[in-house]
């Protein structure tokens, strides 16, 4: 049966099992919902008399066509698009009739049939080419969910396939419903390109570089922008840069951050500001240069800081060797705010491997919250230090970048109900990041009781 039937969805296949009693499959899938039948129990014969009445009546291409239609509507899946596709091929003209004439058959159909008249891409070469075309009224859909079912390993380090991605997505900037279809799906092509289990990898230097530029360039500045194209710096630094590569990760940079960020960009900022802190650079003096202009802008919003906030500069700038001072930044702003009221007293737990991460985000926490307690671990795997904390914590960060699967199961397992976070970076500012939103949405103050 579909996974979305709701009560009047059994109450149609009670019917249809009144009419059809040899229908054993509807008949046995009834058997717990007599509570939502109502009058239609009654009508029912029982499972084992179904069953004696002989066997199953094999489903027909009606019904295979149904089903396939039910999971095009429950499933987001090109997959499931497709096999209905084939089931629809099946039926006569007839039979295509009834199925538009009733729901939820009707608005799946709206789908099959778009897609029969272009068919479906099967890879980001070939969504790209059809994005130009104003039939193409699913690309967002495709899109959507071919980041889940495209493959990525084969030919993923191979020259040819790579130059042959980035050439589609120049080639799509050229027309303006490609430019701009191809903007809205950035986000699902760096969420493909994550499936790689070789992420990141040298070979895909180029697909992330364009794709960052072409996120630079657009006018889209949402979360998903900023949280993708911080997944593209990371992998970019990480897999190492020319000098003349490297400026143009900064240049990008620069051009996501705009003129003048504001305050709910900030921990996007230090994160980024981490990812160059901690990989290796080429070009000493340009980033330097990067990293000091980054801190001179958020210079005039400071005073609007949350308190977690100014902890996570405070100590990036000390990390750089820098004082606030110098940039201008006047320290006497009162310390306690929302944030560090509720981080008082709250017993803390963070797991990571990257333990100078750790040790940041404790001092940060400490700093604004003295009597809060924070717990820092790094076990590679379910220890009786680590099931205390997981069992004992208010509050649990996992850094999952950084973290040993076994461990995070682990933790997974002991933490019952209690809010168990995952900071999306390696870097403390990610973990800080983590506990604030987490704080910002919870404010019935559960926490505290």
């Amino acid at each position: 049966m579909p996974p979305t039937l709701e009560d009047g969805g059994w109450r149609i296949f009670g019917l249809e099992s009144w009419i059809t009693p040899l229908r054993a499959d509807i008949a046995s899938a009834l058997v717990d919902r007599h509570d939502v039948l109502g009058w239609i129990v009654d009508r029912l014969a029982p499972v084992t008399a179904v069953e004696e009445l002989g066997p199953a009546i094999e489903s027909t291409p009606l019904d295979r066509a149904r089903d396939a239609l039910v999971q095009v509507d429950a499933v987001e899946s090109v997959d499931a698009v497709s096999v209905a596709l084939a089931a629809l091929g099946k039926l006569s003209s007839d039979e295509l009739s009834r199925l538009r004439q009733a729901e939820p058959f009707r608005s799946a159909l709206k789908v099959t049939d778009d897609v029969a008249e272009t068919g479906l891409p099967a890879s980001w070469i070939e969504w790209l080419a059809r994005a130009a075309e104003p039939s193409f009224a699913l690309a967002l859909d495709v899109a959507r969910r071919g980041k889940d079912e495209w493959p990525i390993e084969l030919g993923a380090g191979d020259p040819i396939a790579v130059q042959g991605l980035v050439a589609a997505l120049d080639q799509a900037q050229g027309n303006e419903i490609a430019a701009e279809r191809t903007a809205q799906a950035l986000p699902f092509i760096v969420a493909w390109l994550q499936r790689d289990p070789a992420f990141p990898r040298s070979a895909m230097i180029p697909i992330y570089a364009s794709l960052l530029t072409l996120f630079a360039l657009g006018p889209a500045r949402g979360v998903s922008t900023y949280e993708s194209s911080q997944i593209l710096v990371s992998a970019l630094l990480t897999t190492g840069l020319s000098p003349k590569a490297y400026q143009a990760v900064i240049a990008d940079v620069v051009e996501l951050a705009g003129q003048g960020f504001g305050v709910d960009m900030v921990y996007w900022v230090l994160e980024i500001t981490e990812e160059f802190m901690r990989a290796s650079t080429p070009d000493a003096d340009a980033r330097a240069s990067f990293l000091h202009s980054v801190l001179a802008r958020v210079a005039p919003i400071y005073g609007r800081l949350t308190s977690l906030q100014r902890a996570a500069v405070a100590r990036l700038a000390q990390e750089l060797g820098w004082t606030l001072q110098s940039f201008g930044i006047s320290t006497n702003v009162a310390k306690a705010d929302e944030i560090s009221t509720r981080l008082d007293g709250l017993r803390i737990a963070i797991y990571s491997l990257t333990e100078s991460s750790s040790r940041q985000a404790k001092a940060a926490i400490e700093e604004i919250a003295p009597t809060a307690f924070v717990d820092c671990n790094a076990d590679h795997g379910g220890t009786a230090r680590l099931r205390a904390l997981a069992e004992n914590a208010d509050i649990f960060v996992v850094a999952w970048l950084s973290a040993k699967h076994a461990a995070t199961e682990f933790i997974r397992e002991h933490r019952a109900h209690r809010p168990l976070l995952y900071a999306q970076g390696r870097g403390f500012s990610s973990i800080l990041r983590a506990i604030e939103d987490y704080l910002a949405h919870d404010r019935r103050g559960s926490l505290l009781s």
